[in-house]
């Protein structure tokens, strides 16, 4: 009788253990081990190589780029070209500005290249008024002027220029500008835009103004150079065609 007993006994320790097995706690997870810098090696020496070359070669290229940007031979063609008298009174707006410019700045020389008439009594009004011409000649970098057509016509205009040194308004000129062949020159100056006049072109008739005078009504008024009135000028027809077939009869000729 003990001996089975002793069998049941060892059995419930097996199966106990058993078990204990199946419904013990869950494993532990593996610790993390944390790495220093040295071991984890990030970046690489080979990638600050490559980075240090990439930098580098960056500046190098930079430099030399700037360089060459900035570097002026003289004589090339960085500097500003010389402007031609030709080019400077092409209009009678330019030939005002230059003028109020030389005028201001004392350079008579190229004043007297833009005047004539009485434009030539300022240049020698100014050139006596400036004596040493130290001032002006110094303040030439200084000035600026703009011109501003005020009336005009085939032959004369009248451009109000006015000259500012370092900003402020010093200067104010009136000028009558006469056209010569295709350029213009500086004839006379008035003291203000009411006292300044227009002279009459040529052909008495401007292109800017359409009732002029000179027109075809006052041209057949005159008289001719014989002393008698001149015939009036022929009217113009003006013709208009008819497309209209039935406006047109045809005419048959019979052979």
């Amino acid at each position: 009788m003990s001996q089975p007993a002793k069998q049941t006994s060892s059995t419930k320790k097996t199966s106990g253990a058993k078990n204990d097995g199946a419904h013990g706690d869950p494993p532990k997870p593996p610790t993390k081990v944390v790495l220093t810098e040295r071991e984890i090696d990030a970046p690489s020496i080979n990638t600050l190589i490559m980075l240090g070359v990439v930098s580098i070669t960056t500046l190098i290229l930079w430099a030399a780029g700037r360089a060459a940007c900035n570097y002026h031979v003289p004589g090339e063609s960085l500097t500003p070209r010389k402007v031609s008298l030709e080019e400077k009174t092409r209009s009678p707006k330019d030939v005002g500005i230059e003028f109020a410019q030389a005028l201001s700045g004392a350079d008579f020389e190229t004043a007297e290249k833009l005047a004539i008439g009485e434009g030539l009594n300022l240049i020698a009004e100014a050139r006596a008024a400036c004596g040493s011409c130290q001032p002006q000649v110094a303040a030439r970098p200084t000035l600026l002027s703009r011109g501003i057509v005020k009336k005009a016509n085939a032959q004369d205009s009248i451009v109000q220029v006015e000259t500012f040194q370092d900003g402020k308004l010093t200067t104010t000129r009136f000028l009558g500008i006469e056209r010569q062949e295709r350029n213009y020159r500086v004839s006379r100056a008035y003291g203000s835009l009411e006292q300044a006049e227009l002279k009459q072109p040529v052909h008495g008739q401007s292109p800017l103004s359409p009732s002029a005078p000179g027109t075809l009504e006052d041209d057949a008024a005159l008289p001719s150079a014989s002393g008698k009135p001149a015939e009036p000028a022929a009217p113009v027809l003006d013709l208009q065609l008819s497309t209209d077939s039935a406006a047109v009869d045809p005419v048959v000729q019979d052979d």
